[in-house]
């Protein structure tokens, strides 16, 4: 074997390309095969991935007999002995690329084919689309190529038009759909009729939603729907408020932590931002409202009268939007009037300063009137309530 080694390595530049002539170029197949998904660092666009990068190639001077050296077919030599090609991952993102490649021996058969696998952790950009965000899927080139030799010199070719993926570890975060690898030539500006062979590995992953479901927008739609249920309560309870300003801030929080995960872009808003964005606008609305509905609630107790337009844009525009049929509105005096003509209603009005209530004879009439609030307005304690609805057979 020393015999061999020595033999071969008489005379040999590992710094000359190895071609009978210079015209004639230097097959080079590349295959990857995939170990593990490191990270994903979405806000500076960056994939972290540990893979083996495999080239085959020939070389007429480390050819023998293998009957003149005891039948020995193959032998290896340390990677920097011989030439190697100098093909590298183009879009790579880390400064310490080159310390992080494994140096590892060359095989070579006895026909002077060499076989030389690296394994490396590879750190290369990758734009992202993350309009589906939590839901989407992203597509990697990693770009191997030559810096030196064009493609008059080095014919960078697919040794697999799939990469290898029999020893992947699965990661917790990103499921790999498929690898495909594609040759595509660029050309350079530099020297535009010379292009250089690129050979682009294609990895296509896929994010496992279901951690981003529970923590971001599950929290998200159960904040809005306890928004839209201040809605619900009475509108005395100055809680509305309260309630609708501690949604509004939940839902703020939410967005900030969506927004410091994703790259600062504008090609793409995520739908999971419009989404908070939509969500901020309803509560923000509905607080307002709870204001509004408040302020209304009060002014009413001071004897104020419910503004003309409200009363149109709620009995007219409104009670058609919500299919409500409206009965026929009078004064409370007629009414009043009304209940004693048909019903001989006999009305003792209690406590006065302290809420007033009605007890009704044994003839009351079989509808069911709002006697408490005919009773308040009655007392001027609140001449918000103008309008008490009658039966219709009384028109």
């Amino acid at each position: 074997m020393e015999r061999l080694y020595s033999a071969l390595l008489k005379g040999y530049s590992a710094d000359i390309r190895p071609s009978i002539t210079h015209t004639k170029p230097i097959n080079v197949s590349v295959y990857f095969s995939l170990t593990q998904i490191i990270d994903m660092d979405e806000r500076h666009q960056i994939l972290t991935t540990s893979a083996w990068t495999r080239y085959e190639w020939n070389d007429f001077r480390l050819v023998w007999d293998p009957r003149m050296y005891d039948n020995v077919t193959r032998i290896h030599f340390p990677a920097a002995a011989i030439w190697r090609p100098d093909v590298i991952l183009l879009d790579n993102a880390d400064e310490q690329y080159g310390k992080s490649i494994t140096q590892t021996d060359v095989v070579v058969d006895y026909l002077g084919n060499i076989n030389w696998a690296t394994a490396c952790l590879f750190t290369s950009s990758c734009p992202l689309d993350i309009k589906f965000y939590p839901f989407d899927r992203q597509t990697c080139v990693l770009k191997y190529g030559s810096w030196a030799y064009d493609g008059s010199k080095i014919d960078i070719q697919l040794g697999s038009e799939t990469g290898d993926m029999s020893n992947y570890v699965m990661n917790t975060e990103w499921n790999v759909l498929r690898i495909n690898a594609e040759k595509n030539p660029i050309i350079y500006s530099c020297c535009p009729n010379d292009p250089y062979p690129i050979v682009d590995i294609l990895i296509t992953i896929e994010r496992r939603p279901m951690f981003y479901v529970f923590n971001l927008i599950t929290p998200c739609v159960l904040i809005s729907l306890i928004a839209l249920l201040s809605f619900y309560m009475p509108s005395n309870e100055g809680e509305k408020v309260t309630l609708g300003v501690t949604s509004l801030l939940s839902t703020t929080v939410f967005l900030m932590l969506v927004a410091e995960a994703m790259p600062p872009t504008s090609e793409a808003l995520p739908l999971i931002g419009t989404y908070y964005g939509i969500t901020i606008v309803i509560v923000a609305l509905s607080t307002a409202m709870s204001v509004f509905t408040l302020n209304i609630h009060h002014s009413g107790d001071h004897g104020e009268q419910v503004p003309p337009f409200l009363q149109i844009f709620a009995f007219k525009i409104l009670s058609k939007v919500l299919f409500i049929e409206l009965v026929p509105y009078h004064s409370i005096n007629r009414h009043v009037k009304f209940m004693y003509e048909v019903g001989q209603i006999h009305f003792s009005i209690h406590k006065m300063t302290k809420g007033a209530f009605f007890q009704e004879s044994a003839h009351t009439i079989a509808e069911n009137h709002a006697y408490t609030a005919i009773a308040r307005a009655l007392s001027g304690e609140n001449a918000l309530y103008r309008f008490v609805p009658l039966p219709r057979n009384y028109f």
